[in-house]
């Protein structure tokens, strides 16, 4: 069994010192990581810069280039500035309001009328709807579109509808498409067959493990090769060796499939970024005072991730856990000690304060001048030991660090990853315009916590033309909501209504309620008592086929079919780790049991599964950062990582079903939206 030990008290910051190495506690060496990692030299995927034909926009601002490209284009000749404005519009798409893209749509349009342009501008509009997660629009308009198309123009369709199925949720449906598109490009196309595998990939590696065997077939055809690559990077990626020796095996198999081109060596140098663990962490959070519930879950979830990847992979690592106290100053004292002790990489503080406190404090500091390099002579290690001053010690800060100081040069590389439940707020907004719901209700509680998740839904449904047509904020503690529900479902006046017609004719009449028809969708909110409540209002009122969506916040992590049947039918949000409830018995979930069974409580197991994560980032946030468009599984959600350090999330969907959450029923299937 694990256990803790802990020391006195060091200038202040409480320092829990845990030597986790090969003899678990039993001597106080430092250990090196054992993980075998193999290095190969097969290249990395590089993905070819669009670039912009004849004009230099390099180094301008994307609305200058915009401009530019514009300006460049009327002093061309028809085909050359239909180019640049297409370009230009590419651009749009990204970077300027829908509005304004359309507007310069149209605008294209009336420069080129001609037929010869037609399914160009429509290639153009329908990237505007894919930018606008209108994934099956274009599924519906593209066949049509393809009948007027040259065969490039058929490609770019082709590119185009397997980008929309994947974002639409059928990522297999893409593979298929994308390996057919391989066929269609010319030899000589490598770029674009390059892009094409690096998208497929990434398709492949948003799947579930589950979803991916199952489609693995007997035949070794092209499909069943990719599917197998995908399944072994995912069973091996905590160990390089392992993984090495799968992919050699696969080699024989798929002796001429086209993974071999590039993907190949990229997971290769992949597994190699990620495999180096830091020799030396510390973990800075409050073991005590108010926060002291969720800093010892995280650090519970954070060790017991360690000893999984060290019972498996003889890994091994020393990590000192500091106790901050929830004080900023006690953190700040925490991030100078952790730096001077030696660590090598900093996870922590947690509340905001203290991260605010650690990081202006850090930023005072000035960095060390560099040293002056010593002539390279005798090993390699004196030499690289000899050299400019260190790399700043990474530090990843569980909150978000306040924006006056996120601009800053600092000592340390810092990172960000919080569960801040805009993150969710935002992600439920993104999900409605998938689903293809553009009229919202919201329902909030009236106080500061709601108004975060109202604004940071709002802002991004509206984003892409997403329409807030009604909304209730309701009193925490409350019971009784029919007199929010009804006014936001215009109830009131349709009963004002009755009333005018039963005095008119003086006369009783038969009454039947009728709801608004501009609410497609109702994003809700609540705690689960809360949630309970407003659910059966709203099926009082008429309005249960009104799909909900909803946050992590209306599940307590703890089954309870009988309570929890009237939430049925609705959507939320939530970390795989909260919503499989059924562990291997060599899983985190035991280790957590057997090591602190007195801990594991079902109120913080979603902090158990932010220092799960925490640990599992540390080796990977450097390569994640600097290709943001790739992510990990993690017990949190699929993680990436933006050019800027933050840590971004996304969480799994469930519904309720007979007061348990399913993860297997779709949103389509509830609501007939599609059958793609």
């Amino acid at each position: 069994m694990f256990s803790r030990l802990s020391g006195g008290h060091v200038s202040r910051p409480v320092v829990l010192f845990f030597m986790l190495s090969m003899g678990l506690l039993s001597g106080c060496q430092q250990a090196v990581p054992t993980a075998v990692v193999v290095d190969r030299t097969e290249p990395a995927i590089e993905v070819a810069d669009a670039g912009v034909a004849d004009v230099a926009t390099e180094g301008l601002s994307p609305l200058a280039s915009i401009e530019l490209l514009l300006e460049a284009a009327n002093n061309r000749p028809a085909s050359e500035g239909f180019e640049l404005r297409r370009q230009a519009m590419d651009l749009s798409i990204d970077y300027e309001a829908a509005a304004t893209t359309r507007r310069r749509i149209a605008v294209l349009e009336r420069q080129y009328p001609d037929n010869a342009y037609r399914v160009r501008i429509e290639i153009v509009r329908q990237k505007l709807l894919l930018a606008q997660g209108r994934s099956r629009d274009i599924l519906a308009n593209i066949d049509s579109i393809d009948l007027l198309a040259t065969a490039e123009e058929k490609v770019r369709l082709v590119e185009l509808k397997a980008d929309a199925l994947e974002r639409a949720g059928f990522a297999v449906e893409s593979v298929r498409l994308r390996i057919a598109l391989d066929g269609l490009y010319a030899d000589s196309e490598q770029t674009r067959k390059q892009e094409n595998d690096r998208l497929l990939w990434l398709g492949l590696m948003r799947l579930a493990s589950a979803t991916i065997s199952g489609y693995i077939s007997e035949t070794a055809d092209t499909l069943s090769g990719w599917l197998e690559l995908a399944y072994l990077s995912r069973q091996h990626r905590y160990d390089s060796a392992l993984l090495y020796q799968a992919i050699n095996d696969w080699s024989l198999r798929y002796a001429i499939h086209p993974a071999h081109r590039y993907i190949i060596g990229y997971i290769r140098q992949r597994q190699i970024a990620i495999s180096h663990h830091p020799r030396h962490i510390a973990l800075l959070l409050p073991l005590s005072g108010k926060l002291q519930a969720a800093g010892q879950a995280i650090r519970d979830g954070f060790v017991a991730s360690y000893l999984e990847i060290k019972r498996r992979f003889g890994m091994g690592t020393v990590i000192d856990v500091y106790d901050t106290e929830s004080n900023p100053e006690l953190a700040r004292l925490s991030l100078q000690q952790a730096s001077d002790s030696g660590a090598d990489f900093i996870v922590g503080p947690l509340d905001k304060a203290a991260v605010a406190a650690a990081v202006a404090a850090d930023e005072a500091v000035p960095a060390p001048p560099p040293v002056t390099p010593k002539p390279l002579s005798g090993s390699l290690q004196d030499a690289a030991n000899s050299g400019a001053a260190p790399d700043p010690v990474p530090l990843l800060v569980l909150n978000t660090v306040p924006r006056r100081l996120s601009e800053l040069n600092s000592n340390h590389k810092i990172y960000q990853f919080t569960l801040a439940p805009e993150s969710e707020a935002m992600q439920v907004a993104n999900r409605a315009h998938l689903d293809d719901r553009r009229q919202a209700m919201i329902i909030v509680p009236e106080n500061a916590w709601g108004n975060r998740l109202y604004e940071a839904f709002a802002s991004t449904y509206r984003k892409p033309g997403g329409v807030i047509t009604a909304q209730y904020r309701y009193q925490r503690g409350t019971s009784d909501h029919s007199r929010g529900i009804q006014l936001g479902l215009n109830l009131d006046k349709s009963k004002l209504r009755y009333q005018r017609v039963k005095q008119l004719l003086n006369q009783n009449i038969k009454f039947t309620p009728s709801l608004r028809r501009d609410i497609d969708v109702i994003f809700l909110a609540a705690s689960p008592q809360e949630a309970r409540q407003i659910k059966s209002q709203l099926k009082f009122f008429y309005a249960d086929h009104i799909p909900v969506y909803a946050t992590s916040h209306i599940f307590t992590t703890k089954l309870d079919a009988a309570r929890d049947k009237d939430l049925d039918g609705i959507y939320f949000t939530d970390m795989p780790w909260t919503l499989n409830d059924k562990p291997a018995p060599g899983s985190l979930r035991k280790i957590l049991r057997d090591n602190w069974p007195a801990d594991v409580t079902n109120q913080f197991s979603r902090f158990h599964a932010l220092g799960v994560d925490a640990f599992r980032l540390v080796p990977q946030l450097k390569w994640l950062a600097e290709h943001p468009d790739e992510w990990f599984n993690g017990a949190t959600g699929r993680l990436s990582v933006s050019s800027n350090g933050v840590v971004e999330r996304e969480s799994s969907w469930a519904v309720f079903r007979n007061g348990i959450p399913s993860t297997q029923s779709t949103m389509e299937n509830q609501y007939g939206k599609s059958n793609w």
